[in-house]
């Protein structure tokens, strides 16, 4: 399994833990368990994400993907709202929203991820998910977020 997919996997666990509220550790449990894996692997857009389990160096990136997102979610959102014009993080969409909080992590915490494959992978997801305006409107807040961390 490839970065990208256990980003996108990731991706699809903080969009799931934003509906249903769980502990990061529950969050893995229930994403790694057969049963979860098989009925993604009916879903003809999912089926290629779902082929396999993630290898250990991909557990361990979506584990600390999960569990910085939770532990940082305010410091995060904060982040967002900042850069996003009058849109309140609540009324961004689910997926633009996790895909967000989960790049906005990797850029604080994540330094060896280069910030420009970060946003790249997270746009490039988000084409198969969100409208053309969506991915922007995210493109938008990440590129001027990496900025200002370029800044620092």
């Amino acid at each position: 399994m490839t970065r990208s997919a256990a980003r996108e996997l990731a991706v699809h666990r903080v969009f799931a833990m934003n509906l249903n509220p769980e502990s990061p550790g529950d969050a893995l449990d229930f994403a790694f368990e057969p049963s979860y894996y098989a009925k993604y692997k009916d879903i003809e857009e999912l089926a290629e994400l779902y082929a396999g389990f993630p290898e250990t160096p991909q557990y361990d990136y979506i584990a600390a993907i999960l569990t910085g997102v939770c532990g940082k979610l305010e410091e995060i959102d904060a982040i967002i709202a900042k850069y996003s014009a009058d849109r309140e993080v609540k009324r961004i969409s689910g997926v633009a929203r996790a895909a967000l909080r989960v790049c906005v992590f990797e850029l604080l915490n994540m330094t060896e991820i280069p910030v420009s494959a970060a946003i790249s992978e997270a746009v490039y997801m988000l084409e198969c998910y969100e409208d053309e305006k969506t991915v922007k409107f995210v493109n938008g807040i990440l590129g001027t977020f990496s900025r200002e961390i370029d800044n620092r």
